[in-house]
């Protein structure tokens, strides 16, 4: 019984620890306190330092980590080459190494920040968790771009744009639809955790086939589902983010996608996925901008009151990154192979708004390529794995690196992409489950019924 309770506990303080981890860091909100001096560290340096522990844990007792990077190697692999290059390229002679060579050290950064999440969601996350702090992270983020519209300039620079804790308000729009595609749950295949690898360590396998049981049980998708898009989808319209409505739309139009392709006869789960949820978001949509039709809340210059009262919404921005992707063009005409140097894009008049065009720019043609085969493989890797949540993440990625260049500048991303890694392989399907000779016999010593036993 005490050992029992000591487990619970246990277990209890890893998942509170790691559901205040993500509410700092998927919601942008340490950069609000970064801004405001609130931190003891850099952002990125204290996200490192949060996640670290877990790490020195796992490689000081040798649980999964000669398993867990040697399957995670194939989307890793193009990120290690992408550091390597930035850093390399960083002896550029106008490589752009102002404050303190932040943006040379970028991508580094950001390879550590995924291999440590995804430590994390292998070996002490659990779903229940991700997706809590996922809704809890998107009313924090709502919250804060609400308070932008009571008391304008509160996190956003410019008090004719309510951004939230991240300052920019097409950003805040991504990260909210990066962390909609990740606790989105998917009609899939039932899932068990992987054996083959696991087998020495026979508690870990028999609790995670329960833990998964239990996780399908506590989340179900006809709630999490019409919350997650809602939230989203205000986000979207307070912050007025046309590129967030692109990338909502493809998240979207993936789920629908896997959901009428693995819906098998389940008649009421893709009706409730595919009619009840669009049609929940188009009535809060409908109630807010009706609610905020006469409010004095409203500017007059904002986009959302111009929108309301049929005046033009653009407020040149279009305009102004139209003239960065013609300077972003003309800058990679003059060095297509080896670009002009990590960070100088950091240096234009207007940044690219296009991470596609940024590491063109800053590492040439070499450093567009890794980047698109990272997303690609990725991308693959998930579909091999059956986890629609890691292909929903690559996914936004893809269409928001049309948009953005803040993808891998900031935590969000990192943290969920390396925690879907994670979790990818924890919960794999059991249709992929192959044992070697030798490792049969052990696991039929388990006495798990519900695990297949397949030949190579």
């Amino acid at each position: 019984m005490s050992h029992n309770l000591l487990l619970y506990l246990k277990i209890w303080l890893h998942s509170s620890y790691l559901f205040l981890i993500l509410l700092l860091f998927l919601p942008v909100s340490d950069q609000a306190l970064g801004h405001k001096h609130l931190l003891p560290v850099n952002p990125t340096i204290l996200c490192l330092m949060a996640l670290s522990p877990y790490a020195v844990h796992t490689l000081y007792r040798r649980r999964s980590w000669h398993f867990l990077f040697p399957s995670n190697l194939y989307p890793l692999l193009p990120l290690f080459a992408m550091a390597g290059l930035a850093l390399g390229l960083s002896s550029h002679p106008t490589a752009f190494w102002a404050e303190s060579g932040k943006w040379i050290f970028l991508i580094p950064y950001g390879l550590l920040v995924i291999v440590l999440a995804s430590i994390i969601g292998y070996r002490y996350l659990s779903i229940p968790v991700l997706t809590f702090a996922s809704i809890v992270s998107l009313a924090l983020l709502l919250s804060s771009i609400i308070t932008d519209y009571v008391t304008p300039g509160t996190f956003a620079p410019l008090g004719t744009r309510a951004a939230g804790f991240s300052g920019n308000a097409n950003f805040s729009a991504l990260v909210a639809v990066f962390i909609c595609a990740s606790a989105l749950r998917f009609n899939s295949p039932r899932i068990r955790p992987a054996v083959s690898s696991e087998l020495r360590h026979k508690s870990f396998v028999v609790s995670t086939a329960k833990r998964a049981d239990a996780d399908s049980r506590v989340l179900a998708p006809i709630f999490v589902n019409p919350l997650l898009f809602c939230l989203t989808s205000l986000i979207i319209i307070l912050t007025m983010s046309r590129s967030g409505a692109i990338h909502l739309a493809s998240l979207y139009l993936f789920f629908c996608f896997h959901q009428m392709y693995f819906s098998r006869g389940k008649a009421l789960t893709t009706l409730v996925h595919l009619i009840i949820t669009p049609l929940l978001v188009s009535l809060v949509t409908l109630s807010v901008l009706s609610s905020y039709a006469d409010s004095p809340l409203l500017k007059e210059n904002t986009r959302l009151n111009r929108l309301i009262h049929n005046k033009q919404v653009d407020d040149g921005s279009s305009s102004s990154r139209y003239q960065a992707v013609i300077e972003s063009l003309s800058l990679i005409e003059r060095a297509p192979i080896f670009g002009h140097g990590t960070g100088f894009s950091r240096t234009m008049k207007e940044l690219p708004h296009n991470l596609y065009l940024q590491q063109w720019i800053n590492n040439g043609v070499f450093g567009l390529i890794l980047y698109v085969v990272f997303v690609v493989s990725a991308f693959l890797t998930f579909t091999k794995r059956r986890y629609p949540g890691g292909q929903a993440l690559c996914v936004v990625a893809i269409t928001g690196s049309i948009f953005s260049h803040n993808i891998l500048d900031q935590r969000p991303f990192l943290i969920l992409f390396g925690c879907a890694l994670g979790l990818s392989l924890k919960y794999q399907p059991m249709q992929r489950i192959v044992l070697l000779p030798n490792e049969r016999r052990i696991a039929q010593d388990t006495l798990i019924p519900e695990l297949p036993i397949l030949s190579p």
